[in-house]
């Protein structure tokens, strides 16, 4: 059986207490359309990072 943790809190802070090697996979969820551009309209990337 695959053993899965949840850790919920700053993700720079809580990554510290990961051992090295321990993670096979990360998934996120950034913001909607963030470095994809729709038909017709320019991508919205360079509004996330300002």
């Amino acid at each position: 059986m695959t053993e899965v943790s949840l850790v919920n809190g700053d993700c720079v802070e809580e990554s510290k207490n990961i051992p090295d090697n321990s993670v096979d996979l990360v998934l996120t969820d950034p913001p909607y359309l963030i470095g994809a551009s729709s038909i017709g309209k320019p991508s919205r990337a360079g509004s996330w990072a300002d």
